[in-house]
Parts: structure tokens; sequence; C-alpha cells
């Protein structure tokens, strides 16, 4: 939808950017005005909870405003759809978590936190969060990918196996392995 030469997509862009200078200056503490004071000089009184509208309560949304609430601010964390709604791009029925992104370290990394986080969560609230399924990888063509993730995947802990089509079959019958020439199975995949 496009009004006045504004895109949706813009909106939310401006409101992510406003969203990360409010958590930017949240997480840089107080700041004192005016020059700087003597030692023992009285500095201003300390600020008022800053107060800190999310708009979008995907993923993302959501964990912003739970690391502002932890950080001291009073948040409103607001969605057109509700939270956890099938319309976000972060969450739905469909949305697997993985470890495996060819050689782009980074994401393995934030996958191994986010583990660590659920994890810390889970007995926080004393609920699961995460549930562990496993995932199948089907390779058909070039293999590159999936084998530069795993020194990666080896390096964090995250277990994996290589089986032959014919093991896969075995454990997955309901899958069609036509055209497949290995199967890579990432063992801590999941929801």
């Amino acid at each position: 939808m496009h009004h006045r030469g504004v895109s949706r997509r813009g909106v939310l862009k401006g409101g992510a950017a406003c969203a990360a200078l409010a958590a930017s200056r949240l997480l840089a503490g107080p700041v004192l005005a005016g020059p700087a004071r003597p030692a023992g000089a009285a500095t201003r009184r300390p600020a008022a909870r800053p107060r800190v509208a999310v708009v979008g309560a995907g993923v993302f949304g959501g964990f912003t405003a739970l690391s502002l609430v932890r950080r001291g601010a009073r948040v409103t964390l607001v969605d057109a759809w509700g939270p956890g709604n099938s319309r976000a791009s972060s969450g739905g029925e469909t949305r697997v978590i993985r470890a495996t992104y060819g050689p782009d370290r980074i994401y393995v990394e934030m996958v191994a936190r986010a583990f660590e986080l659920w994890q810390e969560n889970e007995r926080r609230w004393k609920r699961p969060i995460y549930h562990p399924t496993g995932a199948i990888w089907l390779v058909t063509g070039p293999d590159d990918f999936i084998r530069a993730a795993m020194p990666l995947l080896k390096e964090r802990g995250f277990p994996y196996e290589e089986l032959t089509t014919a093991e896969a079959r075995r454990r997955w019958p309901q899958v069609d392995y036509e055209g497949v020439r290995w199967v890579f199975h990432e063992e801590r995949a999941g929801y």
C-alpha cells in the first residue's frame, strides 16, 4: 500500500530506526548536559524510565521489547494483527530454526546465542519455548553450501549426520528421494 509516496516498508524501516535510536540511547546510560562537572559536583536527577513504543510484535519486535524492559524502559508493544500472528515475517506456522547457513559464521553464532536465550527463558518461565524436531536437507545438486557449514556446526557443537538416500529412506519413508544424492540431517533444528 502506498500513500503520498510512502510505502509500508518505508514506514516500518523508519519505525525500526526510531526504535534502534531509542534503544541505543537507553543502552548508553545517563547523559550529563552542559560542561564537564568537577568531581563531587551534583549531577542532574536520574532520568525517568524511558518510554518506548515497539511496532511489530513478531520475533524481532518481541525480543526488542523484552530487551528494553530488562534494561528499565516502559515499553508498549503493538502489532496490527496481534502478537505471534501468521502474517508476521518472522513467525507463523512454517518457521524453523536451523544452524546451517553455508560459510556464514555470524548466523551460526546467532543461532547458538538463540539456543542459550531459549534455555534461559524456558527456566525462567517454566515452559517450553523451543521444540527440537530436526531437519533434513535433500541434496540434489552441488553441496558446497552444506559442506561449508559443517566445520562451523562442529565448532559450535551442533550435531549433524550425513546419510545415504537408502539410510534416509529407512528413517523417513514418507519423503520422495527421487534425484537426491545424499541427505544432511541437522539434529538440533526445530521450531
